[in-house]
Order: C-alpha cells, then structure tokens, then sequence
C-alpha cells in the first residue's frame, strides 16, 4: 500500500448571509458564492440608530434610556426646524 496524503481545506463561514463551504483552493475567497459579498470576512457594523431599533425591539430599552432617546430627536427636529427658518 501506498501513504496517502491528506489535505485539509478551512471551512468559510459568511459573516453576511448564513453560507459555509468549504474552500476549493489554497487562497482566501475574494466573495461569498452565496451572497458575492466581498466583505464575507468581516461582521457587519451596526449603526447607532440600528443598535437602539434592536435594543427597542427586545425589549432592552428601559424607559428612562427611551424618553431620553426621544428627547434627542425631538430636539434635533427643533434644532433642524431654526435651521431651515435662517
């Protein structure tokens, strides 16, 4: 009997869409085969707006962190409103 050599390729995981494979060469994929996504490699970064929509939506947002929140855009519509009236 002849050795037999193994080769062992990573597994890639999107950090986009929910895809893995397996990868066919030596080299890093440039894009997601799922998504073509050439950012698979990195998380998405999430937005201040889109952390407080989240925390909202769970229900993490106690409601002294909520009227504040409020307070801020209503005080940025204000601020945009004499802005506008210059």
């Amino acid at each position: 009997m002849t050795p037999q050599a193994t080769i062992s390729l990573p597994i890639r995981e999107c950090q986009r869409c929910p895809w893995v494979w397996v990868q066919r060469g030596l080299h890093k994929p440039r894009r997601c085969p799922d998504c073509g996504s050439p950012y698979w490699d990195r998380p998405r970064r999430v937005t201040r707006g889109a952390e407080r929509k989240a925390e909202e939506a769970a229900g993490l947002l106690t409601a002294e962190k909520a009227k504040a929140a409020s307070r801020r855009e209503w005080l940025r519509g204000k601020v945009r409103e004499a802005k506008v009236a210059d």
